[in-house]
C-alpha cells in the first residue's frame, strides 16, 4: 500500500521500504524521518525512540500522538 503511494506520488525513488527488521536501533540513527502512519498507537515507543536517536518521527492524529 505505501509502496503504491509512494509510486503514485512520485517518490519512490527518494524512499526505501525495509520490511520487518530486527536491530532497528542500527537503522533509525541513519534515517531523515521516522514514518508513522498508524490510525491508532498504543503508546508510540517507536516515536520516543527515534527521538531519542535524534530522527523526528512524522505522524498521523493517533490518539497517543496528539498535543494536550
Amino acid at each position: 500500500m505505501l509502496v503504491q503511494l509512494a509510486r503514485s506520488v512520485n517518490v519512490a525513488e527518494y524512499v526505501t521500504f525495509l520490511g520487518k527488521r530486527d536491530h532497528v536501533e542500527r537503522l533509525i540513527p541513519l534515517a531523515h524521518v521516522l514514518l508513522m502512519p498508524s490510525e491508532m498507537e498504543s503508546f508510540g515507543l517507536a516515536a520516543l525512540e527515534a527521538m531519542a536517536c535524534g530522527v523526528p518521527p512524522v505522524a498521523t492524529s493517533a490518539y497517543s500522538f496528539q498535543n494536550r
